[in-house]
């Protein structure tokens, strides 16, 4: 028996999100999903606790609804077009956890998004590697986990794990597919990313980010 609650926030992707539930019941046919949908439209899904948030409310502050509605010691951070397969193991990730805030874990495929970050002066290098300082948005995490900034309503990753020093490991021995599906009204909200990441900067006088692949954002 787990002790995960799964957090799932979606935005104008249903056959996704349910793409999503229905793989996890395959493996986890009893544990608590909650979803949260600021779509346009009033989705439906099956097999899951169901959130309707006001339009474009952000994902940053849909997580944070559903964090305050978990019950559970453990919450598992999903994107809504993760895929479960037979190596997603929660009970391994609960197992391995430890004193950790956050344990990310593989996805597939790769999100080569694990690392740490370096300041000099006025630049911020995301850079790989030990000791792991970020991971991406999918992970095993206590319940307790600081919330995220709910003015920036998308491109958060990066505000998240600067602003708060969290303890995180990472393993590669539970998995999940990261199956990525577009659409022209998804994709029109998905653009703003990059303007949400540089009003962090602004606000934290970063003036420039190197990211782990090496693209430079400047605010």
């Amino acid at each position: 028996m787990t002790q995960t609650t799964i957090l799932i926030k979606t935005f104008e992707r249903p056959e996704t999100c349910q793409r999503l539930i229905d793989s996890i019941r395959l493996y986890y046919p009893e544990i608590p999903i909650l979803v949260a949908d600021d779509s346009k439209e009033n989705n439906k899904y099956s097999d899951c606790v169901l959130y309707r948030l006001p339009f474009d409310s952000g994902v940053s502050y849909g997580r944070n609804f559903l964090l305050d509605k978990a019950q559970t010691p453990y919450v598992l951070i999903l994107d809504d077009d993760c895929v479960f397969t037979s190596d997603t193991d929660i009970e391994l990730l609960e197992e391995m956890i430890g004193d950790n805030d956050i344990l990310g874990f593989e996805c597939f495929p790769s999100l080569n998004y694990v690392g740490h970050f370096e300041k000099k002066g006025k630049i911020v290098y995301m850079l790989e590697g030990e000791p792991y300082e970020f991971v991406p948005q999918i992970f095993l995490a206590k319940r307790t986990i600081p919330k995220w900034d709910e003015s920036l309503k998308i491109g958060e990753h990066f505000a998240y794990f600067y602003k708060n020093k969290l303890k995180i490991d990472y393993t590669t021995k539970v998995s999940i597919d990261h199956l990525h599906v577009s659409n022209p009204e998804y994709d029109k909200y998905r653009e703003r990313a990059k303007e949400y990441v540089k009003k962090f900067m602004r606000e934290n006088d970063i003036d420039r980010k190197v990211d782990i692949d090496g693209s430079v954002t400047e605010r």
